[in-house]
């Protein structure tokens, strides 16, 4: 039975592994202002990182509907050159993939329309993607 079952709690981004010593740290300083925007913007990628690289299923759920916003809503503040880029590289991870809708069955169409369900969404497995996010979060 699924009733007692926890969410994992999310692990800490992977900033280590992904950037040079000098990134990692002007990140993780953002990453401990729990109050800055920047916070919410890197956590907002984070959740997103996570679910294309551990989670199974390939829809979203409203939590990452509402990181796609909160990056958004950040991206839309940066200068014109760096807003497009940032939005650019959002969108490689928040466009439904029309070939996986077209692989479901009618009956799971049906699911999906009656469940009022978020489309199917292709997980991400680009590294570099990521790193742009993170670092762009950094230019709010």
């Amino acid at each position: 039975s699924r009733t007692g079952y926890i969410a994992p709690e999310l692990p800490e981004p992977p900033f280590d592994t992904l950037f040079d010593r000098d990134d990692a740290a002007k990140l993780w300083e953002a990453w401990n202002q729990k109050e800055s925007g920047a916070y919410s913007c890197l956590q907002a990628v984070r959740r997103l990182h996570y679910r294309a690289y551990y989670h199974a299923n390939w829809s979203f759920d409203q939590d990452d509907v509402n990181a796609i916003k909160t990056l958004t809503g950040s991206f839309n503040g940066l200068e014109k050159d760096k807003r497009k880029a940032a939005l650019s590289d959002l969108k490689k991870l928040s466009v439904p993939q029309k070939n996986l809708w077209d692989l479901k069955s009618e009956y799971e169409k049906g699911l999906f329309i009656k469940n009022k369900e978020i489309l199917p969404m292709k997980p991400v497995y680009d590294d570099a993607v990521y790193q742009r996010l993170y670092l762009a979060c950094l230019l709010n």
